[in-house]
C-alpha cells in the first residue's frame, strides 16, 4: 500500500512560480495545491488540510509574513507549518518572516532538493511536536486516573478494615 502524498499549499501571485513549484515538488511525492493569493489559500484550507504551506514573501495584496501572522493567530490553522520563499534574503526579510510565525525561510533561488529537504524537516519537526503533545495528554490522563483511583480506594480500604 502506498503512503498518501503530503499535501502542500503554495501561495504566489506568479502563475509561472506556482506551476514551477508544482512541477518540481510533485516528483518528490507532494500534492501541490496552488493559490494565487491569501483568499484562495483560505478557500483551499476549508476543504483540505495541508502538511505544510509555502508562501511567496512579496505579493501585491499581502506579504508572506502577514499570511503567517494571520494563520498562526487562527486556532484552526496555527499548527500548520509555514515556509516563506523569497528572492530577497536580507536579514530584515528573514526576521520579519520568522517573527510572524514562519517555521522556515528559504531563498527562491535555492536548489529544489534543498527546498524539499527543508519542507520535510519542518514537517518532521511538526510531527514530533504533535507526538509530544499527545504524550503529555496521555501522561496527564494517567496521573488523573491514578489520583482518582487513590482517592476512591483510600476511604474504601478504611471502611472495609
Amino acid at each position: 500500500m502506498n503512503k498518501p502524498k503530503d499535501r502542500i499549499i503554495y501561495i504566489d501571485d506568479s502563475k509561472v512560480a506556482r506551476n514551477f513549484y508544482e512541477l518540481n515538488l510533485s516528483p518528490y511525492g507532494f500534492d501541490v495545491l496552488k493559490a494565487k493569493n491569501f483568499e484562495d489559500c483560505r478557500e483551499l484550507l476549508e476543504f483540505s488540510r495541508p502538511s505544510c504551506i509555502l508562501t511567496a514573501y512579496e505579493m501585491p495584496d499581502v506579504t508572506g509574513p502577514e499570511i503567517c501572522r494571520s494563520l498562526k493567530q487562527d486556532v484552526k490553522y496555527q499548527d500548520i507549518p509555514i515556509i516563506v520563499l523569497t528572492s530577497k534574503d536580507s536579514k530584515e526579510h528573514l526576521l520579519a518572516a520568522i517573527n510572524c510565525g514562519a517555521d522556515d525561510f528559504i531563498g527562491k533561488s535555492v536548489d529544489v532538493e534543498i527546498i524539499v529537504s527543508k519542507i520535510r524537516a519542518v514537517m518532521r519537526t511538526h510531527e514530533l511536536l504533535l507526538k509530544q503533545v499527545e504524550l503529555e495528554r496521555y501522561r496527564t490522563a494517567h496521573a488523573m486516573i491514578t489520583t482518582y483511583n487513590h482517592e476512591l480506594n483510600a476511604p474504601l480500604s478504611t471502611a472495609t478494615g
